[in-house]
């Protein structure tokens, strides 16, 4: 149910629906990586990052691991000049 939830874009229903699985089976250890995924997801990177740190000990296969990771990677920065100003002056 948490797949289809988050795969229809209902992310604070999946992670609803894992968080009351964990509730019952706090080890369960796919439940766990797709609970740090949709941390990532919400924007909570801070939170999916420490939920990764903690779950590094695991035996995942590694496919399962770079999909769930995915959403918590950094995005690649985009070139700014060094010297603009924020506002500009005159603003």
């Amino acid at each position: 149910l948490a797949r289809s939830q988050s795969g229809s874009g209902d992310l604070l229903g999946a992670l609803a629906t894992i968080d009351r699985i964990l509730m019952t089976e706090p080890t369960a250890g796919q439940a766990l990586l797709l609970r740090a995924s949709l941390l990532c997801r919400i924007d909570d990177k801070a939170g999916g990052a420490a939920q990764f740190a903690r779950l590094r000990k695991r035996d995942f296969a590694r496919n399962d691991w770079a999909q769930a990771s995915q959403a918590c990677a950094k995005p690649k920065s985009t070139p700014t000049r060094r010297n603009s100003r924020w506002p500009p002056p005159g603003l």
